[in-house]
């Protein structure tokens, strides 16, 4: 069933309406529960199937990430974060030089597109990085991911003139930004695929690792807070259109972080406070923005300090967490490149901070596009452009994110501890700029219990589809602008009823203290 983008925005629209009324007529008592517990169910296994194309994407395996993760994990010793793309086009040339070698490639070292030409004393370099054995079986590993993609695009005659299509979408793959994933990554992705052969079977075991990973994550959400809430997470996740299932789908691990921060929530709601931690930290160690779930948390531990109640669970949950970081760096450690990982990753990471892509979304850049920004400006590239927007729209930035985070911390005094920490994901949007498919985390919403805010998240990507239906937007419009706003919204209707419920108690004691005080 290889559907194509059109009749797969069709079927989301039609699966947001059904989850839409099946929520709304769940909140009836008239309807018995049990045919309300049915339906519902019935309409998150739906949408899970409709995420997996019912079981017949276009291709299972994502080669675009496996070639990044796979390859790289496998060779990390060697390549590190800056030579997997020269590595590859040498490896071609070695193996198949009457290929023609692309112009232009990404410099990983500085994030640079740069001719091949002036990157041909580099890939030697990186050569030299290999032992002669680590070296052919690199060679052969690349040419297969050759072979896959040929297999797929294959090549075609026309008037005498051989176009390796193929070869052009492997060039696209070397101009993406690398390798990014941190040592703590490294080393678990070693350990599921360890002495493994690059080969369509290890390929597939390794795309249906993040199926694994995804069903036992809503299976914690059931099992922690209840059938409900763990189906409104399934139809959260599934009907989502930035990490739908073509963009991150195939890949190696994707959701092993998610999975991490959900099984964190969920052992706090259990009061397993130390697990919990650990779990928080290894979300951080492999993906790091998971860092600012600990905000609500920390809200909660100053509520909790000048009320004077209970402090242990911050206690043990604090122990759990640098417990979880001290033995996740120290695995970091044993990736192949020993505790120099680290800094390498840090400083890849600092070049990819000062990246601004096209595919983001997050309030700052609800701030920065207006007409004038998605003109660009004449000179600068598309990055130099949206660096200085960010300059120049600063103080609008920052008074967006304070007044958020503001909201977020009247809202976070009514809650309990677990959804003090789901409510990080505010937090995160007002902060950060992620890319599309990490908010996959807006499942998060549901143990809230908030029936209006998924409706209007459904209603949202009804919008969304919609428009994608009709026109073809450029993605600084479909994620900076439409998918930004709907976050923006789903986050505000989500968090009022607490901010409210706050300002009530707030103005109440102090229309009481000031009776007292006339008295």
């Amino acid at each position: 069933m290889n559907l194509s983008p059109s009749e797969q925005y069709i079927l989301k629209i039609v699966f947001c309406l059904i989850g839409g009324v099946v929520i709304f007529l769940y909140q009836s008592a008239k309807i018995s529960l049990s045919f309300r517990r049915i339906m519902l169910g019935i309409t998150a296994g739906m949408c899970l199937l409709s995420y997996y194309h019912f079981g017949f994407p276009s291709s299972f395996i994502h080669y675009w990430e496996q070639f990044h993760y796979q390859l790289t994990s496998k060779y990390f010793q060697e390549l590190g974060y800056d030579g997997l793309y020269a590595a590859s086009i040498e490896a071609q040339y070695q193996i198949a030089p009457d290929l023609p070698l692309q112009a232009i490639v990404r410099d990983l070292r500085n994030n640079e597109l740069r001719s091949n030409q002036e990157l041909e004393e580099f890939r030697h370099q990186i050569v030299q990085r290999f032992s002669p054995e680590r070296w052919q079986e690199f060679v052969l590993d690349n040419s297969q991911y050759l072979l896959f993609i040929k297999d797929i695009f294959g090549i075609k005659q026309s008037e005498g003139e051989t176009k390796y299509t193929y070869l052009a979408f492997f060039d696209r793959i070397r101009q993406d930004h690398g390798f990014n994933a941190s040592p703590t990554w490294v080393f678990v992705a070693r350990m599921v695929s360890f002495g493994l052969p690059t080969e369509k079977q290890t390929l597939f075991y390794i795309a249906s690792l993040d199926i694994v990973v995804i069903l036992f994550m809503f299976f914690m959400m059931m099992r922690s807070y209840g059938f409900y809430t763990g189906c409104i997470s399934i139809i959260i996740f599934s009907l989502g259109y930035g990490w739908h299932y073509h963009w991150v789908g195939g890949a190696f691990l994707r959701f092993d972080w998610l999975a991490a921060v959900v099984v964190s929530l969920c052992m706090l709601k259990k009061k397993h406070y130390v697990l919990a931690g650990i779990f928080l930290s290894y979300a951080v160690m492999v993906r790091l923005f998971p860092l600012m779930f600990l905000f609500g948390l920390i809200v909660k531990i100053i509520q909790s300090r000048i009320t004077g109640k209970n402090l242990s669970w911050g206690f043990r949950f604090a122990k759990g967490f640098f417990i979880g970081i001290l033995l996740f760096f120290l695995a970091g450690c044993f990736a192949g490149r020993g505790v120099n990982a680290w800094k390498e990753f840090a400083l890849n990471t600092q070049k990819h901070y000062h990246f601004r892509g096209t595919n983001h979304a997050g309030l700052q850049l609800l701030c920065m596009y207006d007409k004038k920004t998605l003109e660009g400006e004449p000179g600068l590239t598309w990055n130099q452009h949206m660096q200085k927007i960010r300059k120049e729209r600063s103080f609008l930035i920052t008074s967006g994110a304070l007044f958020v985070i503001g909201f977020l911390i009247l809202a976070l005094k009514k809650v309990e501890i677990d959804e003090a920490m789901g409510m990080g994901i505010v937090v995160i949007f007002a902060l950060t700029q992620l890319a599309c498919y990490y908010w996959g985390m807006l499942l998060l919403i549901s143990v809230r219990k908030n029936y209006v805010a998924v409706i209007i998240y459904l209603l949202y990507h009804i919008g969304l589809y919609s428009l994608l239906l009709k026109y073809t937007l450029p993605d600084e419009i479909v994620y900076g602008v439409l998918m930004s706003s709907g976050i923006l919204l789903t986050l505000s209707i989500w968090i009022l009823p607490d901010c409210v419920l706050t300002v009530q108690e707030t103005r109440s004691i102090f229309q009481c203290n000031k009776h007292v005080f006339r008295r």
